[in-house]
């Protein structure tokens, strides 16, 4: 956590790891956007039918946070 000898990262964004970011038990949680796997899904399709990807570049917004800056209404907006 913040100022400790051990850095605790997360890639979970739920509302629990958040908040150890607020409280500095953890220093940095990053997203993992849960909303690709469909895209995947479709592209795995479109593959498996013969055909090409409609689109072969797509960039997902996903969310970092860092104990020093995280807020509480980041907790209540972007945790899962």
């Amino acid at each position: 956590g913040v100022g400790k000898d051990v850095i605790v990262m997360g890639f979970d964004c739920n509302k629990w790891a958040l908040q150890e970011l607020l409280d500095q038990n953890w220093n940095y949680d990053g997203q993992c956007n849960p909303f690709q796997s469909e895209y995947i899904l479709k592209v795995i399709d479109e593959l498996q039918a013969g055909n090409e990807p409609a689109e072969k570049t797509i960039i997902m917004n996903e969310n970092g946070f860092d104990a020093t800056t995280i807020t509480a209404d980041d907790v209540e907006n972007y945790g899962i």
